[in-house]
């Protein structure tokens, strides 16, 4: 279950940046942490959001 959790977080945002709604840079690891909260995870999930944004970000180049 945690790894759907994981795999849903990681689509959702995965989607928005493919849609240019975050744009590189410091602020959108903020974007990204927002986002999961407004998702309702778990804070041990949301607090770990810059490992999902930085594999994101490797397979968006």
């Amino acid at each position: 279950m945690y790894y759907v959790k994981i795999q849903s977080i990681y689509h959702k945002i995965h989607k928005r940046l493919k849609n240019d709604k975050f744009r590189k840079g410091p602020s959108t690891t903020r974007n990204v942490i927002k986002l999961l909260e407004t998702m309702n995870f778990d804070k041990s999930i949301i607090y770990d959001a810059n490992y999902f944004y930085n594999k994101i970000i490797e397979e968006s180049n």
